[in-house]
């Protein structure tokens, strides 16, 4: 399944590099949310996207334009169903323990012991609740090196919002250069390792 996103401006490789309007598409590269052992991960659907590119440019040689299509990246995100999960008898500390990046995630947003949000979340986003809720957590977004630094990123969240916030109180990331981190990169594939 493929969704689309607003259109963006992009700087290509090239010398010089054209700036084209982009229309960006996410599609479906991995989405799984049924376990078969009846855990947990039944609140949870586990997506991965590739992020396409697709922008006209005019044949040097015949003047024509032409549609292109490349490829920007991915992103790798978990919509947590929290609110399905405890209406399914799931302990709130349980569910969120089953994944060390979910417990890091609840950790960061919820206070256990006072049983609601963070105190300083809600000073930060008043109009959170302090009943459990949906999250969207962004693992990671890989842009292949050329493609950063001109806000594509922001363009594809925003998409991910649309398609996916309705009945999530937060979307989540944490905000870190992959090049910082040896796990990620252990995992991360060969063409967005680049940092040049």
């Amino acid at each position: 399944k493929s969704r689309s996103t607003p259109s963006s401006w992009l700087h290509l490789p090239g010398n010089p590099p054209p700036e084209v309007e982009l229309q960006i598409r996410l599609e479906t590269k991995l989405a799984h949310n049924v376990s078969l052992l009846g855990d947990a991960d039944d609140h949870i659907i586990d997506l991965n996207y590739l992020i396409i590119g697709e922008y006209l440019l005019t044949d040097p040689k015949t003047g024509d334009m032409e549609s292109h299509v490349c490829h920007l990246g991915e992103i790798n995100l978990q919509v947590v169903r929290l609110t399905e999960a405890l209406e399914n008898g799931w302990d709130v500390f349980e569910f969120f323990d089953h994944r060390k990046s979910l417990h890091d995630l609840s950790s960061a947003i919820y206070d256990f012991e006072a049983d609601k949000c963070q105190s300083n979340l809600l000073k930060r986003f008043p109009y959170a609740s302090n009943n459990w809720s949906d999250i969207i957590y962004i693992e990671n977004i890989l842009l292949k090196p050329w493609a950063r630094g001109q806000k594509l990123g922001l363009s594809v969240l925003q998409t991910i919002e649309r398609t996916w916030a309705s009945g999530c109180e937060f979307m989540v990331l944490n905000p870190y250069p992959m090049q910082f981190c040896s796990i990620a990169l252990e995992e991360c594939p060969a063409q967005y390792r680049s940092y040049k």
